[in-house]
């Protein structure tokens, strides 16, 4: 099914599913560019990749929430700002944060409150009420994966999102 012919809540939810797809490349990314020194404020390789992940899980959503309107110039110009300002944001804040396990915060905190934004933004501009638009979230139609390959592929996906939770642990433990 089609983003657009979808109801408000539905549509957030698959603009999320496709949105975290492109985190994964966000952070790998944004890590690599970093380590090769392209990255001028953000020196280390992790803190560039959740912002990178960050980045590019918003301007995602931005990008298909505005499609999903029928604004796509301000679905692009919204989902460039979105790439690019945890970025800024926390290379901006790093030399207020210092070092130690509090380097990700700023770009986390901010990533949360655009998140937010986009919410709220989305919710006016479907012209729908609160409690329909959390309704919609809780029972999506997607459902449980039915066919192998739908199966085989939610596996994977666990394992990863556990392995790269282990590997955040792990830099925290530090």
């Amino acid at each position: 099914m089609r983003i657009r012919q979808l109801e408000p809540g539905p549509a957030w939810n698959e603009a999320e599913r496709r949105g975290m797809a492109l985190a994964f490349v966000g952070f790998f990314s944004a890590g690599v560019i970093c380590v090769f020194g392209y990255e001028p404020g953000i020196r280390d390789a992790f803190l560039a990749g959740i912002c990178g992940a960050i980045g590019l899980f918003l301007g995602s959503i931005a990008f298909h929430l505005g499609f999903y309107h029928r604004k796509l110039v301000l679905a692009l110009l919204s989902a460039l700002v979105l790439l690019v300002l945890p970025s800024a944001v926390t290379a901006l804040l790093l030399p207020l944060v210092g070092g130690g396990k509090a380097i990700f915060v700023p770009g986390v905190a901010f990533g949360i409150v655009l998140y937010m934004v986009l919410h709220r933004l989305h919710l006016s501009l479907s012209g729908t009420t609160l409690e329909t638009y959390v309704a919609q979230l809780a029972y999506d139609k997607h459902g449980i994966p039915k066919a192998k390959w739908e199966l085989e592929v939610f596996w994977v996906s666990v394992a990863l999102g556990a392995g790269i939770l282990l590997l955040i642990l792990a830099g925290l433990s530090r």
